[in-house]
């Protein structure tokens, strides 16, 4: 299991198309992503309508967590889309 955690950086926060974006990727690995936003319940990586309800800002941390097979390939993935998408 890996444990990750990042800062929105962008100033439009996490809006539709990078949740859409982060979702497509997500779903491409067996393995299981849950993302959190502190005092926020936790959400499936591979939910469009999770990853929205986090209402994720400039400035909010997230939290990411990725148990499986293929976790050191979707770790990977999931650090390079937040530092070019967020």
């Amino acid at each position: 299991m890996k444990k990750l955690e990042y800062v929105i950086q962008k100033e439009e926060g996490l809006h539709m198309k990078e949740a859409v974006e982060f979702v497509d990727m997500t779903e491409e690995f067996r393995s299981e992503i849950e993302v959190e936003k502190k005092e926020v319940r936790m959400v499936s990586g591979k939910s469009l309508l999770g990853i929205i309800s986090l209402i994720a800002r400039k400035g909010d941390r997230l939290y990411v967590t990725v148990q499986g097979e293929d976790e050191e390939e979707a770790v990977e993935a999931i650090q390079k889309f937040f530092i070019e998408k967020l």
